[in-house]
């Protein structure tokens, strides 16, 4: 990997992707890269084998103009995108169409909608330090890809209960606290799945005719820093005001994250129409991985993220916490979440 995007990189040594042999992932946006520089990228012949290449529009740019050729074409697993000027936030928009190497847009296109008719997801990455969820969101995309009928037949989900009563329907008896009745509980938490059928298998791809998604644009978001999108005195990153302004000007939004990337898609769930988060942490004072922050600064980004779900739930936002049979779901508890809204997967 080689992650170098937000620096002031002009020029890189010539070949040095093809005495990087094992290179596949190479991220350079937010540099002002010259035309040669990026001519002599595109031109090795290892830039055709990453499986990550991303660039910025205005690196494309002055590379056509060095080459006097405006239309001339980028390699096709390179993701082109916008990059925001946000500071140590990796911030790139694109359109999902333009993740796929094979560059066919989605059958019902959507390419010549206005922004006002048009849905972005915002992905925040996790603490990794690299964009997440674009492999998935290309499959979206796709022609040949998922419909969206196929796609309402693929989401299974057993009638929503309460756990008492599940409780009563396994044991047949109440629940009651204490270290003896604890098995009992995890059993019933596994119950359901044990005693489910093997679905049959199905492939991502639909053979029927229904619609295909339009196409859609992606927001991909990267807290480089590792402090859960969140502002501090040193470093102000005000995730909410640039991101409002963004999602104003879409008819849908979706957020999507990860673990820090989960935190930070609730801390600003009130902006989004729909909110999917995995495994997030949702307490920084008791979370066991969190920035490093102060104990006050903890709590306060907790509180924050707290009422900002309780806006985001109050302006209807649809929020889906999913979280599987490990120490997450501790922290699912811990957030005033309508019935229905935690999907709790099993580890298989």
């Amino acid at each position: 990997w080689l992650y170098v995007y937000n620096n002031k990189i002009q020029e890189l040594p010539k070949g040095l992707l093809s005495s990087c042999h094992r290179l596949d992932r190479l991220l350079i946006e937010a540099n002002p890269l010259t035309g040669e520089a990026m001519e002599n990228i595109f031109s090795d012949g290892q830039a055709h084998r990453l499986r990550v290449f991303g660039v910025d529009e205005e690196q494309v740019q002055r590379w056509r103009c060095s080459q006097d050729s405006p239309d001339a074409e980028v390699p096709r697993n390179c993701i082109v995108g916008r990059m925001f000027p946000w500071g140590r936030l990796y911030a790139k928009l694109m359109r999902a169409s333009e993740l796929s190497q094979s560059k066919i847009p989605a059958a019902t296109n959507g390419q010549s909608l206005p922004k006002s008719e048009r849905m972005l997801v915002v992905a925040f990455s996790a603490s990794q330090g690299e964009p997440e969820w674009l492999g998935i969101l290309a499959k979206l995309a796709r022609r040949d890809g998922v419909s969206v009928a196929g796609a309402r037949r693929r989401i299974r989900r057993t009638p929503e209960r309460m756990f008492g009563d599940l409780y009563r329907s396994v044991h047949g008896l109440e629940v009651e606290s204490g270290s003896t009745e604890r098995a009992k509980a995890v059993a019933t938490l596994w119950y359901e799945y044990c005693n489910a059928g093997v679905p049959a298998k199905e492939t991502f791809f639909d053979d029927d005719d229904s619609p295909h998604l339009q196409d859609f644009d992606i927001l991909s978001l990267c807290d480089t820093g590792a402090q859960w999108y969140v502002d501090t005195p040193s470093n102000p990153l005000e995730v909410e005001t640039k991101l409002r302004e963004v999602v104003a000007e879409y008819r849908s939004v979706l957020f999507l994250g990860v673990s820090m990337g989960g935190f930070g898609a609730l801390s600003h769930a009130h902006l989004a129409d729909t909110v999917a988060v995995f495994g997030p942490q949702t307490d920084l004072t008791r979370s066991h991985l969190r920035p490093g922050f102060l104990p006050d600064d903890l709590a306060a980004a907790t509180l924050k993220l707290k009422e900002n779900v309780h806006k985001a739930l109050a302006r209807g936002t649809r929020i889906e916490y999913h979280v599987a049979m490990e120490d997450h779901i501790l922290y699912a508890k811990w957030l005033p979440l309508p019935l229905g809204a935690v999907i709790i997967h099993p580890i298989a």
